[in-house]
C-alpha cells in the first residue's frame, strides 16, 4: 500500500471497532419513484434517476476541485454532483467518519451510472478540503490532494434529504473483480474467481469485489486488517455497496461496515459473519 493509502484504511477504523454492530446512520424506509427496469436504459436516453427520501444524522456542504482525475464535487446539504470526465453525476453524501485524532473528518460521496459505481472519500481538515480518495468499477483506488482548499462544512444535525442517483444496470466492459481472498460461510461466500454472495439487510445479494485495502498493524493497530470493497446486486434492480473487514487476528469471521443501498437509498446494518477466509 502506498504511503498515502494508509489514510483511507486508518480512517475507516471505526468500521472495525467493537461498536461495529451499530449502523453508521439510522436505518430508514426509503420510498423509490421512477425506478426503471434495465430495458428502460439505452445509450441514447439518459436513465431516469432513482429518487428516495433518506434521513441522515449529519449535514454536509462543500466543494472540492482536485488537480486531476476527479475533477469536482459540489455538495449542498448532502446532495449534489461529482464531475468526472466532464460528466456531472448526481451524488449523495451518506456517511461520515470522525477521525478527529488526526484532525480529519471524512465524508463518503456515492455516485452511480448505468455501468459504474464511484465512491469518493473526501477529507476535511480545519473546515477545508484536504484531498480525496476515489475508487470505483472504472476507477482504481487513488488519492488526489486538493489543489485549492475549499470550505468544507459539517454539522451534527439530523435532517431528511431527497437522494438522487442514476440507476446501475450492469458491469462495465472488461471489468475484472478483485481476487485477493476467498470466504466460506453460511451467509457470506467469495470464490477464487471473485464471485460471491451475501445475505444482508434481508436481501440475498450477489457480491462483486472492486477494491482491496491492506492495513497492517503498524499503521492501523487492532492487529491490522484487510478490506474488500464490494458492489452488491439483488432482485428487481436492487444495488448496494459495502466494505468487508477481514481482521488479521481472526481468520474465521468477517464483518461489514458502511453498507448503503443505492436504488432505494437506505443504510445497511453492520453485521458479523462466521466465514473463514484465506488470502490468495
Amino acid at each position: 500500500m502506498r504511503a498515502a493509502a494508509w489514510l483511507l484504511a486508518a480512517a475507516l477504523t471505526a468500521g472495525c471497532s467493537d461498536d461495529a454492530a451499530t449502523p453508521a446512520a439510522p436505518l430508514v424506509d426509503a420510498q423509490i419513484t421512477d425506478a426503471p427496469d434495465a430495458s428502460d436504459v439505452t445509450p441514447d436516453a439518459p436513465p431516469t434517476e432513482w429518487t428516495g427520501e433518506l434521513t441522515l444524522p449529519f449535514r454536509y456542504t462543500g466543494l472540492s476541485e482536485p488537480a486531476s482525475g476527479y475533477e469536482r464535487a459540489d455538495i449542498t446539504d448532502n446532495v449534489g454532483t461529482v464531475t468526472a470526465s466532464g460528466d456531472a453525476r448526481p451524488t449523495l453524501a451518506a456517511q461520515t467518519v470522525d477521525w478527529s485524532s488526526a484532525g480529519y473528518q471524512l465524508i463518503h460521496l456515492y455516485t452511480t451510472d448505468a455501468n459504474d459505481l464511484q465512491i469518493a472519500f473526501l477529507y476535511c481538515r480545519g473546515g477545508q478540503t484536504a484531498g480525496v480518495y476515489v475508487e470505483g468499477l472504472t476507477t482504481a483506488l487513488s488519492y488526489i490532494p486538493d489543489a485549492t482548499p475549499h470550505p468544507c462544512e459539517l454539522s451534527a444535525e439530523t435532517h431528511s434529504v431527497t437522494a438522487r442517483l442514476r440507476p446501475f444496470v450492469g458491469l462495465p466492459d472488461g471489468f475484472e473483480p478483485v481476487r485477493m481472498a476467498t470466504l466460506d460461510g453460511p451467509g457470506l461466500t467469495l470464490d477464487a474467481q471473485g464471485v460471491g454472495r451475501i445475505s444482508l439487510g434481508g436481501i440475498d445479494w450477489s457480491l462483486t469485489p472492486f477494491a482491496w485495502v491492506d492495513c497492517p498493524d503498524a499503521m492501523c493497530g487492532l492487529g491490522g486488517w484487510y478490506e474488500i470493497h464490494s458492489l452488491l446486486r439483488g432482485p428487481d434492480g436492487a444495488t448496494a455497496t459495502v466494505i468487508l473487514y477481514l481482521m488479521r487476528d481472526n481468520p474465521t469471521q468477517v464483518r461489514t461496515a458502511y453498507g448503503l443501498r443505492l436504488d432505494a437509498p437506505a443504510h445497511l446494518p453492520n453485521t458479523m459473519y462466521s466465514a473463514p477466509w484465506t488470502l490468495r
